[in-house]
């Protein structure tokens, strides 16, 4: 899988991070491997990290997976903050694309060129992400 998540307890924040080529079906497995993890608690803020991903390709199909699954779990990501971090600007046209199709959902999101300016967003000192 092209995507690696971590949850970082002490700041209430999961970290989902995509390497390599990643696909809408992969984040939607990292989201679905992120709210089921044991260390996750509703309404904790996400960061994903698609800075060193070598290529982002959502297709459709893959989009509407990802979608469909933020509303699965919406008990549990509504009411957060998702930071992505990435400085391609066919992601970030992805990523609103996203936003707009999940704004059901009362999620506040915001992208960030880097994860020091993402944990800034999100009220956290810059090395709580570095660290992970």
């Amino acid at each position: 899988m092209a995507c690696d998540v971590k949850i970082l307890s002490q700041s209430r924040t999961a970290l989902l991070i995509g390497t390599g080529h990643v696909t809408g079906y992969e984040l939607a497995e990292g989201c679905t491997e992120m709210v089921e993890d044991a260390l996750w608690n509703d309404g904790f803020n996400e960061v994903w990290d698609l800075s060193a991903a070598r290529a982002v390709d959502i297709q459709p199909d893959g989009l509407d997976e990802l979608v469909s699954c933020m509303h699965v779990y919406a008990d549990r990501v509504g009411h957060n903050r998702v930071a992505f971090v990435t400085t391609k600007e066919t992601v970030r046209i992805l990523l609103r694309l996203f936003e707009q199709l999940t704004r059901d959902l009362d999620r506040s999101y915001h992208t960030a060129p880097s994860r020091d300016e993402a944990a800034l967003w999100l009220g956290l000192d810059p090395r709580a992400l570095a660290e992970a």
